[in-house]
């Protein structure tokens, strides 16, 4: 993400980088399904605004309503899936990537520094992350084995 107020997992920057998840399912078209599920179900007034089979997968385009005109929620589910990397932690299921983006960020004049979402993005993609019950890709040593720490 080169933009302000965008999370993905191809950014390059950390503040706007996410790691993919790994989804239950084996079949892409079975994430695909749970992901519109979760989607429509956290934010009842997006709208599917392309879905396509592509070579590397299924692809998803949602677009949300939000206070500054409408964000932009894209998701590939790759049919590939995470290779086996021998980690107690590994489980198979499809590779979800994925970007959330403001679509029209908004400025504080004279300084041009964007007003910053407060974690909209982020929080959308973790929401909608534990609705469909994925796991994050590298996470072995924490979230895999479910400890709470309180």
């Amino acid at each position: 993400c080169d933009t302000p107020n965008c999370i993905s997992t191809n950014s390059r920057s950390p503040e706007t980088y996410m790691s993919a998840w790994r989804a239950k399912a084996t079949e892409a078209n079975v994430t695909t399904t749970t992901i519109i599920t979760a989607m429509l179900g956290l934010e009842p007034k997006a709208k599917i605004v392309e879905e396509k089979t592509t070579p590397k997968g299924e692809y998803l385009h949602f677009e949300v309503p939000s206070p500054t005109g409408f964000d932009d929620v894209e998701f590939l589910i790759s049919n590939e899936g995470v290779p086996e990397r021998g980690f107690d932690g590994d489980f198979p299921g499809n590779l979800v990537l994925f970007r959330s983006v403001e679509r029209n960020p908004r400025y504080l004049y004279p300084f041009q520094t964007p007003i910053g979402d407060l974690g909209r993005q982020k929080n959308r993609l973790t929401a909608i992350r534990e609705a469909i019950s994925a796991r994050v890709v590298g996470c072995e040593l924490t979230e895999c084995y479910d400890v709470r720490l309180t």
